[in-house]
């Protein structure tokens, strides 16, 4: 019978050089490309009673040059770019539906707010967007970033309550990707608060209840 001895002692280094090896596998942070989104955490305050209604957010319809990852930069007339090494979260529809679907939720103004699988059947509105502008503009001076869609309003029985086009610019402030980001979330929110105002007073309007009032 063999009997092999080991130095305990000697695991400990064996280990470590182990696990160091596990962690270089990973890249540096600074190799990895940057996710960004919108913030919908946004400070709300109601100063009116909820509204007993129920509302959908339909995906938005949307252009090639927005329907994707990338951060769009107008830099002519006609033209588009993405910016380098950075993308959304998720598809450029597909963030702003969610994000106005929380920025709803976060109002608190009506008793359920979601998208169709949220609320399959039986919602008393549907809100429908067409996503027509969602960029940097590099074309104007100081450069700024740019939202604007087309909203109609539905009934359960699909008719139109009313239509509206939002369309909001704010310069850009800040230097670099970061700089770029905050404009691209100010006017998210600069947008996303108007459509939210008009919907609320429409529903209202409808159903017979006070107009919802939001700070």
């Amino acid at each position: 019978m063999i009997i092999v001895f080991v130095n305990r002692f000697l695991l400990f280094p064996a280990a470590a050089a182990a696990l160091a090896g596990c962690v270089s596998i990973l890249p540096d942070a600074a190799d990895l490309p940057p996710r960004v989104t919108l913030d919908v955490d946004i400070p709300v305050e109601m100063t009116s009673r909820p509204i007993d209604a129920t509302l959908v957010i339909a995906d938005p319809d949307a252009e090639a040059v927005l329907n994707t990852f990338n951060v769009a930069v107008k830099t002519a007339p006609y033209q588009f770019e993405y910016l380098d090494g950075s993308e959304w979260t998720d598809r450029v529809p597909v963030l702003f539906r969610t994000y106005l679907e929380r920025r709803f939720e976060n109002v608190g103004a009506l008793t359920a707010v979601g998208d169709r699988s949220d609320l399959p059947v039986g919602a008393d509105f549907e809100l429908k967007t067409d996503l027509r502008a969602f960029y940097l503009d590099r074309t104007v001076s100081p450069e700024a970033a740019r939202l604007s869609f087309g909203a109609r309003l539905v009934d359960a029985q699909g008719g139109t309550l009313g239509t509206r086009i939002i369309d909001r610019t704010i310069p850009i402030e800040g230097r670099g990707r970061e700089g770029a980001v905050e404009a691209l979330n100010r006017v998210a929110i600069d947008a996303s608060d108007d459509v939210i105002s008009w919907s609320l007073d429409l529903i209202a309007e409808a159903v017979g209840a006070a107009p919802a009032r939001v700070q």
